[in-house]
């Protein structure tokens, strides 16, 4: 390799983290002057605040759900594939979507059974 050829990737290597370090200097920077205008001006700076909900559970609950249903969609597609001549895309991509649906057909009867006052806080909005 010559002198050229070897500066091709230490620069591709070079580059993105100083690009990466110029966006999170950049990011905190002007956060920071955005919340200090904001308390000269006589306002509150709460919006940068992370809300009292650190997690949405019904919302953690469905995209459990979404992942367990496509593994278990990958896993009978990879059994029709062995077990049958059905080309290989069909094989896979039909189960996958099927148990997905499935699975969020299940999720919304569960959430139908739940009392109204539990999902009317404000994670319904999320779903």
């Amino acid at each position: 390799m010559g002198g050229a050829e070897l500066l091709i990737p230490i620069m591709g290597i070079i580059w993105p983290m100083l690009a990466l370090i110029i966006f999170v200097y950049m990011y905190f920077t002007t956060r920071t002057k955005i919340k200090m205008a904001l308390i000269e001006s006589g306002r509150d700076a709460s919006i940068f605040r992370r809300s009292g909900k650190t997690v949405n559970r019904l919302r953690t609950l469905k995209q459990g759900v979404i992942f367990l249903m496509a593994g278990l969609g990958l896993l009978f597609g990879s059994l029709l594939e062995a077990m049958t001549n059905m080309p290989e895309p069909v094989a896979y991509f039909a189960p996958i979507l099927l148990l997905i649906g499935m699975g969020l057909i299940v999720f919304y009867v569960y959430l139908g059974k739940q009392p109204l006052e539990d999902t009317n806080d404000g994670l319904m909005e999320t779903l």
